[in-house]
């Protein structure tokens, strides 16, 4: 599409959620926000980027569809879109389907609590991995909608393999029912899902024609749809699958449970695809370009032979990549080797140098100077000055793996947990071991209802009180910091709880005619529960869930607006790898506190696990405030950010520019005669158009472009750089149907 006027707002390109792992996920920044501002000079585009391989940037144009839809539709949402909408569906409703009864599911096969943990927290960091595979070759080599397709098959029969190995015949044979299992999670639905988190929402808004206003609005309620789908498919799962696994249904047995879970997830997919291939006519389709990461990958990589503190950066990661590669062996050899602690112990090792290199060369990245043009280097001055701002961001995204840990124990950890409460519901007696149980799995659910509750409330009651109260807007470094103290009080206060549960004592029944006393077990694990009701296990649920409204939608515009606009998806590439290495922490710490985690909690200390995670998670508060306050990331407030005016003078006239919640540039009165040769442009308030809330780069970079010009009247000109406006509070609460 053509680049838009000065009063049209942008098509964007928005990148797909990832965070889906724990419970609903967390879509992207430019999924949420479809307007960003841009201004052109004298209508047309300056830009000095190129490509990687020629070190030039591509051009931020929209590219035009290679095939158009075969006919135009009034309502693109509904008879384009639907489909889209309903492939989202499908595909969360069976991820969630899947997960919420996975950590029981591998204990099946044979393996202890803590290997089934650690196996499906590394499963979960490769749901978050596979995305840039995913995103990468939808931009560069098939396109989406030949991603999506041929993704959609391959997650479809991962699947069905998981659902096979369920099978109580299959089940008989248990190392053959394990390799199903594995293979169909770990090559089909981890790959799978990632292509489709990657591609889905952002196939979805290239149906729309944003120059066209009606399409705009549609455009919001799509994505408005698409975060009420992921809830809805969150909230069946955790409410309906978690029972039917455990417990069966009326025409389903107990031992089937897992087996129709997964075929359920299995045939939704199915019915989605078909309705998702049979609308293939209806569809625009992009053209494949350059990414983002490709870009950035040969950026970095060539910044290594010229500083050392590049190469620091670029070995951190390295490491990165290295824990999550040895996490697997790490997972998979924890009940039968030795070999599978001491590897966790240089997982853990590998991310905290990971983090190291990261926080002290992300926080001032002027050693890439050297590789400017201007400095004798080979890249453009441009290129280089916007790759900072991404690095910039690097400190931030370290301090959210701690988050990223303690929002994984929902699944795992949690569960385990919760379990071994009293589970019971309408029990007629103390000793009545046949009452209903409530599935531990199911308290998931508090998660997908916290976010659709208290994100509203945050925006409309919470933060507008704060500011009533302070005379401020609470800043994005604020709302971070109040996230993870929840967060870390939550992980000592689990510990508390885990004390609490097991010295309430064990559930027991008796038999009437021998008085022999047995036991009461859960369903699930067939482990003793503890006099502890289950309801009282909510509070660790519920401040994590808190935590995530607070730390993932103010995450998320962070990212929005503090990179250019065409590296927003390599940003959020950082943050799918932050989600993933804390999952891989949560494995490794599960794995490291083995011998305080047997597969009877009420027989060791699990608490121990918590109280360390308190620690990390207090020593991450400290280095956060201390380097967040160095660098001045995320102090600025909503106001600052989404107010900010910009002042253009020239020859003798200045006029004055104010962004409104639209992205829109409203010209407002000239001022004042003012002599002067050159046309220069000032940044008033915190924010550039580089994002640096410290440094004003588009005077700099940009004041030689206008002094070119003979302008007697305020024109626009080109930013790629990503000056966004903040979203709504509606589109904010989709950013956090997380993980």
């Amino acid at each position: 599409m053509h680049s838009p006027s000065l009063k049209s707002p942008v098509q964007h390109d928005p990148t797909s959620n990832p965070r889906g792992s724990h419970g609903p996920e967390t879509l992207e920044p430019e999924a949420l926000e479809p307007f960003s501002v841009a201004l052109t000079l004298n209508d047309s585009v300056h830009s000095t980027r190129i490509d990687p391989h020629q070190l030039e940037q591509p051009s931020m144009i929209q590219p035009k569809p290679i095939k158009f839809r075969q006919n135009e539709y009034d309502n693109i949402l509904l008879h384009v879109c639907s489909f889209i909408l309903i492939l989202e569906f499908a595909e969360r409703l069976s991820y969630y389907g899947i997960n919420q009864g996975l950590k029981n599911f591998i204990d099946k096969f044979g393996w202890s609590q803590v290997a089934s943990n650690a196996i499906k927290s590394t499963w979960t960091s490769i749901c978050y991995l596979s995305p840039i595979l995913g995103g990468y070759i939808a931009d560069e080599k098939w396109g989406r909608f030949k991603t999506l397709a041929v993704f959609g098959i391959w997650y479809t029969i991962g699947i069905y393999t998981v659902s096979i190995s369920a099978l109580p015949e299959v089940m008989e044979y248990p190392q053959l029912a394990s390799w199903l299992c594995h293979c169909g999670l770990f090559v089909g639905v981890a790959v799978g899902t990632g292509a489709i988190k990657a591609n889905v929402i952002t196939f979805g808004a290239d149906q729309f024609d944003t120059q066209i206003s009606s399409q705009v609005v549609q455009l919001h309620q799509y994505f408005k749809y698409f975060y009420s789908l992921i809830n809805i498919g969150a909230i069946f799962s955790y409410g309906y699958l978690s029972v039917l696994c455990v417990q069966g249904a009326h025409t389903i047995s107990t031992k089937y449970g897992y087996f129709a879970t997964f075929y359920i997830c299995g045939t939704i997919m199915v019915i989605a695809y078909l309705m998702f291939y049979l609308a293939w006519p209806r569809y625009n389709h992009q053209a494949t370009q350059t990414s983002a990461l490709t870009e950035l990958w040969y950026v970095i990589r060539g910044n290594c032979e010229y500083s050392f503190e590049a190469r620091q950066l670029f070995s951190g990661l390295i490491a990165f990549i290295l824990a999550l590669i040895l996490n697997i062996f790490a997972a998979f050899l924890t009940d039968s080797y030795s070999s599978g602690h001491y590897l966790s112990y240089i997982v853990v090792i590998f991310i905290l140098y990971a983090m190291y290199t990261w926080i002290r060369y992300g926080r001032n990245a002027s050693y890439m100077d050297k590789s400017m043009a201007s400095n004798g280097g080979k890249y453009n001055d441009e290129v280089i000055e916007e790759i900072k701002q991404l690095v910039r961001v690097l400190p931030f995204a370290c301090f959210m793996i701690f988050w990223e840990c303690a929002y994984d124990q929902l699944d795992a950890n949690f569960q385990s947990i919760t379990q071994q409460c009293d589970l019971r519901i309408g029990a007629k007696s103390i000793v009545d071991a046949h009452a209903d149980q409530v599935p531990g799995a199911l308290l998931g659910i508090i998660d997908p209802i916290t976010i659709i509750v208290f994100i509203p409330a945050l925006d409309t009651i919470i933060y507008p009180f704060y500011t009533k109260i302070v005379g401020n807007s609470p800043s994005a470094y604020g709302k971070v910091l109040v996230g993870l103290i929840i967060a870390t009080f939550a992980m000592m206060w689990t510990g508390v709880f885990e004390v609490l549960r097991r010295e309430s004592g064990i559930l027991t029944t008796f038999d009437p005619e021998t008085d022999e006393v047995f036991p009461i077990l859960d369903q699930a694990l067939m482990q003793p529960m503890n006099h502890m009701y289950w309801a009282y296990a909510i509070p660790n649920y519920l401040m994590i869930a808190i935590a995530e409204c607070l730390i993932n939608v103010t995450a998320y515009e962070l990212l929005y607006r503090e990179v250019p606009l065409h590296l927003k998806s390599a940003c959020q590439t950082i943050h799918l790898l932050t989600v993933a290495i804390g999952s891989n922490l949560t494995s490794s710490f599960t794995i490291l506190f083995q011998a305080h985690f047997p597969q009877n909690l009420n027989d060791g200390n699990f608490e121990y696990m918590y109280y360390t995670l308190a620690a990390v998670g207090l020593v991450n508060l400290v280095f956060y405030i201390t380097i967040m306050k160095q660098t001045a990331f995320g102090m600025n407030r909503a106001d600052d950010v989404n107010n900010f005016e910009i002042t253009c003078s020239f020859n003798a006239d200045e006029m004055e520019a104010e962004y409104d919640h639209l992205g829109t540039c409203k010209p407002h009165h000239c001022a004042k005669a003012q002599t002067g040769d050159s046309f220069e442009l000032e940044i008033m308030g915190h924010q550039n158009f580089y994002g640096n809330s410290r440094d004003c780069d588009a005077k700099k970079q940009y004041t030689s472009i206008c002094q070119s010009q003979n302008l007697r009247e305020p024109s626009s000109f080109e930013s790629n750089t990503g000056i966004g406006v903040a979203p709504s509070n509606q589109d904010k609460t989709m950013a956090s149907t997380s993980q």
